[in-house]
């Protein structure tokens, strides 16, 4: 007899953990890419910056700064459930 009452439950669990959720906010021009349910937008855990963007069909050229809880950080770096993400494009003034 299996340890686990309900074999589902052990398949709900697992598809449970294979989802994060992160706040996403792109600035300015970028404000076009936002998709729905930014403030908490589904990812598979450990998916990079470069492939969120990617994933979004935001052209990596256009984007300049990103930040994920307040601290800037590069293309490579892995996203995790409830982690906070700014994308800004470079601004030019004059």
């Amino acid at each position: 007899m299996s340890d686990c009452a309900n074999p589902g439950d052990q398949f709900f669990s697992t598809v449970l953990l294979m989802t994060a959720h992160i706040a996403l906010k792109l600035f300015a021009s970028l404000k076009r890419y936002t998709p729905a349910q930014a403030d908490r937008f589904s990812i598979t855990p450990g998916l990079t910056i470069a492939d969120l963007l990617k994933e979004l069909n935001v052209p990596l050229a256009e984007v300049k700064l990103v930040f994920v809880n307040g601290v800037k950080q590069d293309m490579n770096m892995p996203l995790k459930d409830g982690d906070r993400v700014g994308i800004f494009p470079a601004v030019g003034g004059g």
